[in-house]
C-alpha cells in the first residue's frame, strides 16, 4: 500500500493518496507495526504539504496568465518558484521582471551570466552573499542555488580557493537542521561523507537528479572535495531519489562501482549503511587495494559473515569477523570498521568480533573503491543498495563508533 501511496505521490495525484494513506494506516494498526505507523503518519504529511504547494502553484499560474509583468506578482511568484520549491528555471525570470532593488539584479546577472568560470563564479558569489541576511528557508534555498553555481567552476580552481568552494558546496547542501549531528563537525577527523538522502549531492550522466539514472558522481559532504566519481558508463551504478519518505540509495548490481580519490590513513574509521541484495556472494563493499596483498575494507561474504580486513605492504593480513550468518538479503545494515592500532567491526552499533591487533601503519594508495574495493584488481563487487558513507581518518573509540551508528540506525529507521 505504502508503494502505491509513493507512485501516486509521483504522480501528482494526492486525493487519491490520502485515500490509500487512510486504509494504509488502519493496516499499520491491524498489524501492530509502530514502523508502518509512523511511515504513514509522515507520508500523510507530505501530501498535505505537496497539495498545499499544488494550489500555491496554481493560484500563482493563475495571476501571472493576468499580468504576467506585473512586478509585485512576478516578485511574490519568482520567490515561491526558487525559494521555496526550488523551481529556479521557472523562478529566476519572474525574479529577474520583480520589484526588488537586490534580489532582481542578481537574478538578472544569472540570467545573463556567459558560460565561463568568472561570470559564473560571480554570479555565486552575490547569491552566496545576499543569503547572508535572508530567513532561514530563503538563504539555505539561495546558497544551494550558488553551490550548484559552485559545482560548475570547482573543477577550474586551485588551492585555499577551491578549498573555499569545497566547503561552502557542502555547507550548502548540509544545511537542513535534520542532518546528523556527526557528520555536520560533532566528532571530528570527517574526510569523507557520502549521503544518499542528499539528493542535490548525487550527479547523473546528463547532469540531472533523476530516478535510476547512472551516477557520475556523488558529492563528498565533508568539504574535503573527495568526491566519488565513475566517468566510465559501464561501471556507473544507478541513483534512486530520495521522494516520499522513500530513502536515496545508490545502486550496484554485481558489476559497478564508484571511486574515490583519497588515501587511506594508517589509522581510521568507516561507517557505512549498506543493503546488501544477496548473501550468497562474497563481496568488498568498501575499501582499496593499493597491489595485491595490501587492503582496508569492509567485505560480506557468502557465509553471511562480515569481515573487517587490514594488511600492509607484504605484512600478514589481519582480519575481523562476525560470525556466519550475521546479515541477509535485503536487510539494512550499519558496518562500522575501525583500524590503527587495533582492528575492529560493529554492526547495527553492536561489537560482533573481538579486537585483533594490527601492525602499526597501514597506508594504502588511493583510490577507494564503493561497491567494490577497487576498479580493476577483484571481482568480488558488492550487489545491493549503498546509503551512506563516512571515513574519518582516526580510529574512533568504541563508545564513539558505537554512538554514531545508533545515530544510523535511528536515521535510516534500521531496527
Amino acid at each position: 500500500m505504502l508503494a502505491v501511496v509513493r507512485d501516486l505521490i509521483d504522480s501528482g495525484k494526492y486525493d487519491l493518496a490520502t485515500k490509500a494513506l487512510a486504509s494504509a494506516a488502519g493496516l499499520a494498526r491491524k498489524a501492530k507495526d509502530q514502523n508502518a505507523a509512523t511511515e504513514v503518519s509522515e507520508l500523510q504529511l507530505t501530501v498535505k504539504e505537496l497539495a498545499k504547494e499544488r494550489k500555491l502553484i496554481d493560484s500563482f499560474e493563475e495571476k501571472l496568465t493576468k499580468s504576467a509583468d506585473d512586478p509585485i506578482i512576478c516578485l511574490d511568484a519568482g520567490k515561491f518558484f526558487c525559494f521555496k520549491i526550488e523551481d529556479w528555471a521557472k523562478g529566476l525570470p519572474l525574479l529577474a521582471k520583480g520589484k526588488d532593488a537586490d534580489v532582481t539584479v542578481i537574478a538578472q546577472r544569472d540570467l545573463a551570466a556567459k558560460a565561463e568560470p568568472g561570470s559564473i563564479r560571480a554570479v555565486a558569489d552575490a547569491w552566496w552573499d545576499w543569503a547572508e541576511e535572508q530567513p532561514t528557508t530563503t538563504r539555505e534555498a539561495a546558497r544551494r542555488r550558488a553551490a550548484s553555481l559552485y559545482e560548475q567552476v570547482v573543477d577550474s580552481v586551485a588551492g585555499l580557493d577551491k578549498t573555499k568552494l569545497e566547503k561552502r558546496i557542502a555547507t550548502a547542501l548540509t544545511a537542513d537542521s535534520g542532518m546528523p549531528s556527526a557528520a555536520r563537525g560533532s566528532l571530528p577527523g570527517l574526510i569523507l561523507w557520502l549521503d544518499a538522502g542528499v539528493a542535490k549531492s548525487v550527479q547523473t550522466q546528463s547532469g540531472a537528479h533523476s530516478q535510476e539514472a547512472r551516477v557520475v558522481r556523488w558529492r563528498d559532504l565533508s568539504g574535503k572535495g573527495h568526491d566519488a566519481t565513475q566517468p566510465a558508463a559501464a561501471s556507473q551504478p544507478e541513483w534512486r531519489k530520495p521522494v516520499a519518505a522513500r530513502s536515496g540509495a545508490v545502486i550496484f548490481n554485481g558489476k559497478t562501482a564508484i571511486s574515490v580519490d583519497m588515501p587511506c590513513e594508517p589509522s581510521g574509521t568507516i561507517v557505512a549503511v549498506v543493503v546488501p541484495a544477496t548473501s550468497t556472494a562474497n563481496m568488498r563493499t568498501i575499501g582499496c587495494i593499493g597491489k595485491p596483498g595490501e587492503f582496508v575494507g569492509i567485505s560480506l561474504r557468502s557465509n553471511g559473515s562480515i569481515w573487517a580486513e587490514a594488511s600492509s605492504r607484504g605484512a600478514p593480513a589481519v582480519l575481523c569477523q562476525s560470525p556466519q550468518n550475521s546479515y541477509s538479503p535485503n536487510q539494512s545494515l550499519v558496518v562500522s570498521q575501525t583500524w590503527g592500532k587495533n582492528l575492529r567491526i560493529l554492526l547495527n552499533a553492536k561489537q560482533v568480533g573481538p579486537d585483533m591487533t594490527i601492525a602499526p601503519g597501514v597506508p594504502m594508495k588511493a583510490p577507494w573503491g564503493i561497491g567494490g574495493a577497487t576498479l580493476g584488481m577483484h571481482v568480488e563487487y558488492f550487489s545491493g543498495e549503498v546509503m551512506e558513507v563516512l571515513v574519518f581518518d582516526r580510529e574512533l573509540a568504541p563508545n564513539e563508533a558505537a554512538a554514531l551508528s545508533t545515530e544510523k540506525m535511528k536515521k535510516w529507521r534500521i531496527r
